[in-house]
């Protein structure tokens, strides 16, 4: 009789133990998942700041492009300008040596004029 409740105890403490066992196992295996998950986690983390580093960099290689893009465009604003101002000199320039032309013809006709009356009263 005491034979058999020690090997009753037996029994129920060898349970016990695989049931033990079984639970460990099972936690061992959340603890590896859950250590996996970590480490996708953080390797997702790093690539997440490498493609942030990178975009930083081509994001501050772009905006030198359009700093000098935006001075060009400034540059040729003014060369636009200052060929608009040298236009409307010659321009001005050109209207005023017509004007003088037309004044040298005058003159001419005039003397020429004065000349045929000259040369009439000779005549």
């Amino acid at each position: 009789s005491n034979v058999q409740a020690s090997q009753k105890e037996q029994e129920q403490d060898s349970e016990k133990v695989q049931k033990l066992k079984s639970e460990l196992k099972e936690k061992d295996e959340r603890i590896s998942a859950y250590h996996r998950q970590i480490d996708r986690i953080q390797e997702n983390n790093e690539k997440e700041k490498e493609n942030g580093l990178r975009i930083r960099g081509e994001k501050d290689k772009l905006d030198i492009e359009l700093d000098v893009i935006k001075k060009q465009v400034q540059g040729m604003k003014e060369e636009i300008l200052r060929i608009g101002d040298e236009k409307s000199r010659i321009q001005a320039k050109n209207t005023e040596n017509q004007l003088s032309i037309e004044r040298m013809n005058e003159q001419r006709k005039r003397d020429a004029d004065k000349e045929q009356q000259l040369q009439r009263e000779i005549g």
